[in-house]
């Protein structure tokens, strides 16, 4: 499964798996900010679920131009109608040619 991300953090598309697991639809994501699609929870505390991680390794993945393994984060995600759903994500960023 996979999200692709223009180097200034917007969404340009994602897999079937990515979307069905994120429950929700390439219309409702592609060209959004990553952090727009998929805010952070206002009902946790700050970095409880991850956001300020996951942008530290793309950071990082921009700037070094390597992989970056990230790490197993539970967070919640905006389901549809903008509803938090409980899950872990996991994931390994990578930079692709630009």
């Amino acid at each position: 499964m996979y999200l692709v991300l223009s180097p200034d953090l917007y969404i340009i598309t994602a897999s079937a798996a990515y979307l069905e697991a994120t429950q929700t639809t390439r219309e409702n994501i592609v060209g959004k900010h990553i952090f727009e699609a998929f805010p952070d929870n206002p009902d946790l505390p700050d970095g409880d679920d991850g956001m300020h991680n996951i942008n530290a390794s793309l950071q990082a993945v921009l700037h070094t131009k390597k992989p970056d393994p990230g790490q197993i984060l539970p967070r919640k995600s905006v389901g549809p109608g903008c509803s938090f759903l409980r899950s872990e994500t996991s994931c390994l960023v990578y930079r692709l040619r630009e």
